[in-house]
C-alpha cells in the first residue's frame, strides 16, 4: 500500500547520494502504466525489483507481465521477482507466460 511505498522512498533517499542514479518507488495497478510514462524509451527502466507479486491469482499475471513490457527497457532491460513458492505449479505459470509473453 501507500505506507510501504513511502517506507521505500525513504529508504531510496537515506541510502543513494544524488545524482548516482536515478531510482522509482511507485504503485501501479497491473495493466496500468505509471503516469509520468509516456512510453518514450527515455522512461523505460534498466532494472525493475518486485516482491511478493505472486500470492493472489493467475488472473493478475496478465496484467502484471503487461505492466512490467510497459516499462522495461527493451534491450538492457533486467527484471528482477523475489518469490517465495507458495503454489509451485501456480507460480510456475507465470513463469511460463512471461516467457512466451517475450520476457527471459
Amino acid at each position: 500500500g501507500t505506507m510501504a511505498v513511502d517506507l521505500l522512498k525513504e529508504n531510496i533517499q537515506r541510502n543513494l547520494p544524488p545524482p548516482c542514479i536515478t531510482i522509482a518507488a511507485e504503485s501501479l495497478t497491473w495493466g496500468s502504466a505509471l503516469q509520468s510514462n509516456d512510453s518514450g524509451l527515455e522512461d523505460k527502466f534498466h532494472l525493475i525489483l518486485g516482491s511478493d507479486l505472486l500470492y493472489n491469482s493467475r488472473e493478475s499475471y496478465d496484467p502484471l507481465i503487461k505492466t512490467i513490457k510497459l516499462h522495461l527497457h527493451p534491450e538492457q532491460g533486467i527484471v528482477l521477482l523475489a518469490v517465495r513458492w507458495r503454489k509451485p505449479d501456480l507460480e510456475r505459470e507465470f513463469f511460463q507466460r512471461a516467457e512466451m509473453g517475450g520476457l527471459k
